[in-house]
């Protein structure tokens, strides 16, 4: 493909993406002000305040550096903010795995039964998980720059 449709197409994905981090970010912060929460299917967006300001920074790094990709200055702050949700997902993700250790207060035992660990990996997910597999085309970017970086100068 060619590099500048490349990076082309790389400002667009990453400039919707940015949007979807920043809309969860926002979204954080309203519903700790309104007091509610939200959970529909896999999703799950808590009521957060600290979070949900790191989140939607977050999203204005990743729409700031995807408007200059085909620089180094864009480029890496595209992957900051990509880094960022990486942090935050493994986090959400470390959460579930050992909530699915324990098991329920009324269960007898010390570690969950098979069917109480595998039903907690059914969700809900934070929206830093489910943007985390979005994320990963940085590293096709990341990969070609020095490639690529002949044909901007």
């Amino acid at each position: 493909m060619d590099p500048k449709t490349k990076y082309s197409l790389g400002q667009y994905y990453f400039g919707i993406l940015s949007l979807f981090v920043i809309g969860s970010g926002f979204l954080e912060l309203l519903f700790f002000f309104t007091g509610g929460e939200f959970s529909y299917g896999i999703l799950n967006i808590p009521p957060a305040v600290i979070r949900g300001t790191v989140i939607a920074s977050m999203g204005i790094f990743m729409l700031t550096g995807a408007s200059k990709l085909k620089s180094i200055d864009g480029l890496a702050l595209v992957t900051l903010a990509c880094i960022m949700l990486w942090v935050f997902s493994v986090n959400d993700l470390f959460e579930v795995l050992t909530n699915s250790i324990l098991p329920a207060e009324e269960a007898e035992g010390w570690f969950n039964s098979l069917n109480g660990f595998l039903s907690t990996y059914s969700g809900p997910y934070h929206p830093c998980v489910v943007l985390l597999p979005f994320t990963l085309p940085i590293f096709l970017y990341i990969r070609c720059y020095k490639e690529d970086l002949r044909v901007f100068e």
